[in-house]
């Protein structure tokens, strides 16, 4: 374990320093505003897909998060709890749906990891 030490802003002094330092008050600003055009871009994007849709972009997620770009791409294996609170689902049905996609050769799960494979 690492010691941490936590930094508490005021609301008042939060907003005292944006009103001073407009490039940091702007920089600030594009930084949420990307992270809200990502949010709304996975939340419209998983709405339309089913539960094999959602796991397998939340896979290719963690696959372009890593720098991925080959054929079989190997990312750390989550927990099949973890991908259901990732994708809005439960265990089962995560569980039922990543047998499928083995079945059907999308993925390889191995102990400590998934292989997927991709396919343009």
């Amino acid at each position: 374990m690492q010691d941490l030490q936590c930094l508490v802003v005021t609301k008042s002094a939060f907003l005292d320093y944006m009103s001073r330092h407009h490039k940091v008050y702007m920089r600030f600003f594009a930084y949420l505003t990307g992270r809200l055009r990502e949010a709304t871009r996975k939340i419209g994007g998983l709405a339309l897909l089913d539960v094999c849709g959602r796991i397998a972009h939340t896979l290719l997620g963690m696959a372009k998060a890593k720098g991925a770009d080959k054929d079989v791409v190997e990312i750390e294996r989550p927990t099949h709890e973890q991908l259901a609170a990732m994708i809005g689902s439960s265990r089962e049905v995560v569980s039922r749906a990543l047998k499928k996609m083995t079945q059907e050769g999308y993925i390889k799960i191995e102990k400590d990891r998934i292989l997927l494979y991709i396919s343009e």
